[in-house]
């Protein structure tokens, strides 16, 4: 596979995490904790996005789509949703993710014995690793990293496209990459990108779908040394409120909204 590679056919696995909607304020509970499980839950942004650029490639040009998740069963929601837009197969590795012995080296240790382990029950390697650059509730962007290490592949990290070529952002722009090899890949989301809706009946026969689910030790996994551990959190400051103009005219809000510009020494 290289910069301007002819039309194959790719596996492809996209990693997706259920996070809490990032539409919603977060608030932390009694223990001081962030108060997410009161807040609905979806597939992270980014990584949808990158679900999306597969399953788009796979109309055109063929090959198949792998999600896989870790989490509870909650989780199994952002699998479905996979499932409507086009993904082939999806699997669940139950661990709870938001549990304090979990950090960045586990989740990527956990997601690395996982593909492993599902190469060797299917017998296949998968061609293309992606998920989103970040995750919209930690915005950490470690894991793809770490993984990539830990599976011996090369990163490629903030890919604009994949079809036709493996574009890749950057400072002036964007550079065409050429890789001879499997390689694990962040997305981010092109600037004329505008992702499809599932239609009814894909979501209906998703809702249908009984999802697959793996256990850590099915996949050998027990915890590594953690190296770090919140200590406290705190919300963001609290933004001041914007002032609502409401006067007869465009001249009159111009001028109001002048005054008030002037009187808060901001001119």
């Amino acid at each position: 596979m290289n910069g301007d590679y002819a039309m194959e056919e790719i596996n492809f696995l996209v990693l997706i995490k259920q996070v809490p909607d990032e539409g919603r304020r977060v608030g932390l509970d009694e223990t001081g904790r962030p108060d997410i499980f009161k807040i609905d839950q979806r597939g992270n942004s980014f990584d949808r996005d990158a679900l999306e650029m597969a399953a788009t490639y796979k109309e055109k040009h063929g090959g198949k789509v792998t999600a896989l998740t870790l989490g509870m069963e909650n989780a199994n929601q952002c699998l479905i949703d996979a499932l409507a837009v086009g993904a082939d197969s999806v699997y669940r590795v139950e661990a709870d993710i938001n549990e304090e012995v979990f950090e960045a080296g586990d989740i990527a240790k956990a997601l690395s014995l996982s593909i492993e382990y599902l190469e060797k029950k299917n017998n296949e390697k998968f061609d293309i690793i992606l998920c989103g650059k970040e995750s919209t509730d930690i915005m950490g962007a470690q894991i793809p990293g770490i993984l990539s290490g830990l599976i011996k592949r090369p990163f490629l990290s903030e890919l604009i496209e994949i079809d036709p070529q493996f574009r890749q952002k950057s400072a002036e722009g964007y550079r065409v990459l050429s890789v001879d090899e499997p390689f694990v890949a962040t997305m981010m989301k092109p600037n004329d990108y505008t992702p499809r809706f599932p239609r009814l009946i894909d979501q209906m026969n998703a809702r249908k779908s009984k999802i697959p689910v793996i256990s850590l030790s099915d996949v050998g996994f027990c915890t590594v040394k953690k190296l770090s551990s919140p200590i406290e959190f705190f919300l963001p400051p609290q933004k001041e409120r914007g002032h609502i103009f409401e006067e007869k005219n465009a001249d009159e809000t111009l001028e109001r909204g002048m005054e008030v510009l002037i009187a808060e020494r901001i001119l």
